[in-house]
């Protein structure tokens, strides 16, 4: 590359970052977020990536860009999770790994991960606590009220294992008002 195509690139990136930055639109953002990711700069991409999450979370383009990128950024840890979980496995480990699921929305392998930490380490509240969080964002989607009932026994049982849990003890509070 020469060094009229880092000037070319350069100019390019300062012309969506001045068009993100003016106008934040979906469209703006993603385009900033793509330009980012060609260029390898992966933490911008992400950051930006997730301001657009946070302004536009229905659009399902910003969603699955910032998707793609968690989930590329997160692949080696979710392998070195997963080796980890094999070798020698315990709750912490599978509340980190449930965690970065549900942060990718991948709610399935989220809930099968926080069920075999259970199955494992019934005591420990960490699993508990992330099938109650799951299925409160699931009711207050959807409204359906299984996810409710199901959300109010998981942080039920995340309390009565730890009373000191306050993020438990904080959505709770939230979801009885």
């Amino acid at each position: 590359m020469g060094i009229f195509d880092a000037i070319k690139i350069k100019k390019d990136l300062e012309r969506l970052e001045k068009a993100a930055q003016e106008d934040p639109t979906a469209y703006n953002l993603t385009a900033l977020v793509k330009r980012y990711w060609e260029l390898n700069d992966i933490d911008n991409a992400i950051r930006v990536a997730k301001q657009a999450l946070d302004r536009f979370p229905d659009v399902d383009e910003v969603f699955e860009i910032y998707s793609r990128l968690r989930k590329n950024q997160a692949q080696t840890e979710i392998d070195t999770l997963k080796k980890l979980i094999e070798e020698r496995p315990n709750p912490a480990i599978f509340a980190q790994l449930s965690e970065i699921y549900m942060d990718l929305r991948d709610e399935d392998t989220a809930l099968h991960y926080c069920r075999k930490s259970i199955e494992m380490f019934p005591n420990d509240d960490s699993a508990y606590l992330i099938i109650g969080e799951l299925r409160l964002r699931r009711f207050y989607m959807d409204l359906l009220v299984k996810d409710g009932r199901l959300a109010m026994e998981y942080l039920e049982k995340t309390i009565e294992i730890n009373n000191k849990n306050y993020k438990a003890l904080v959505a709770l509070a939230k979801f009885y008002l």
